[in-house]
């Protein structure tokens, strides 16, 4: 084992020396890979790791919607390439707002702004990169129809706290990355975004209220929290310059007609869960449904619905889905119903199910 002053310091030195030399390759892109990249060499070579600290931090969340079919329904090099198209778009422009991709796994990205720069407000830098992705998605959907591929969609969900930054990890394996709550809710807002939105906590929106322009407000639950999270919908921002997100049309999958019981519950602002309702299912998409409701349901309210596929078998899949549009009628309410939380089997099994459906019209 090499000793010597800790990593941290060395990266500063090595960082000053490499700029004092060489002053036109910097930018807060290229610094924040550096910092990585120079804290793991310098561990590889038995210098000790950067200290652990606890830094405020906004973290970015995003989902990737619609994959699963494309690279169910395409050979394997074109799927690698278009999540490869995918990545860089991305990456371009987090890098262009000064974030730091801190994870990748498998569709999702988390993203990093303030460690291991010091920006000054990183909840606007937030907002705007996820406006921009966005925006990014649209020139990534006119790429996959040029290659008669499917539109994808992206959810993002952004928080604002303290995390606990450090080197995590084993000896084949270790990186330097954020742990603590405020990952988690980011990626719970950011499962319950809808395709083609960003959400945002209130943590994020006492940061930048001045400069944001937000859609109806709701709530979430995050997992190891006692009280539900309020978030916003962010149609537009001010800073560092104006930027809208665009609308998406969240019903563009294939939709067939189905007559179905589902049973659900609403989920309350507290997390509770409320008493059980039986409404009947009218059509059915890979992403959500229509439903006929025996009792009133509010847009933007969350459920969680049992709902039994049982022309593929007994099994019942529990689906957290969110209210985006609600109509009384005389039969009850009829409501248009987004997925919002599906495990891998349920979508498998929706999937299947609709397909099936589709074969035998």
């Amino acid at each position: 084992m090499t000793s010597g002053r800790p990593s941290s310091e060395l990266i500063e030195r090595i960082l000053a020396e490499t700029y004092a030399v060489h002053p036109g390759i910097r930018s807060q892109e290229g610094d924040a890979l550096l910092r990585k990249r120079l804290g793991k060499l310098l561990e590889e070579a038995g210098f000790p790791p950067m200290a652990a600290e606890r830094r405020t931090v906004t973290v970015l969340v995003t989902e990737l919607r619609g994959f699963d079919a494309v690279a169910e329904r395409n050979t394997p090099t074109a799927v690698v390439n278009l999540f490869n198209r995918y990545l860089a778009l991305m990456t371009e422009v987090i890098a262009r707002h000064g974030g730091t991709v801190d994870k990748l796994s498998g569709q999702s990205l988390t993203v990093l702004f303030g460690p291991p720069l010091e920006q000054g407000n990183h909840a606007y830098a937030a907002l705007a990169c996820a406006a921009e992705m966005q925006q990014a998605m649209s020139k990534c959907n006119q790429q996959n129809e040029v290659l008669l591929l499917p539109p994808l969609y992206m959810g993002i969900g952004i928080h604002s706290g303290d995390v606990v930054m450090g080197a995590v990890g084993a000896t084949l394996r270790r990186e330097y990355t954020a742990l603590g709550s405020v990952v988690a809710v980011a990626a719970r807002i950011a499962a319950q975004s809808l395709r083609g939105q960003v959400l945002f906590s209130e943590a994020i929106f006492r940061l930048v209220q001045d400069s944001v322009l937000v859609g109806e407000l709701n709530t979430v639950r995050a997992r190891g929290r006692h009280t539900p999270v309020t978030v916003y919908e962010m149609l537009g921002t001010m800073r560092p310059r104006a930027l809208t997100v665009p609308r998406r049309d969240v019903r563009k999958s294939l939709r067939v007609p189905v007559q179905m019981p589902c049973y659900f519950q609403r989920v309350r602002d507290s997390g509770a869960i409320g008493p059980l309702h039986c409404g009947q299912v009218v059509d059915m998409g890979y992403h959500g449904l229509r439903m006929i409701s025996p009792v009133p349901l509010e847009a933007s309210s969350e459920i969680k619905m049992a709902l039994s596929l049982q022309l593929l078998g007994n099994r019942t899949s529990d689906i957290y889905a969110r209210i985006v549009l609600a109509d009384a009628e005389q039969q009850g309410c009829r409501c248009s119903i987004e997925f919002t939380d599906v495990d891998l089997v349920g979508r498998q099994t929706i999937k299947q199910f609709v397909d099936s459906q589709v074969c035998a019209m």
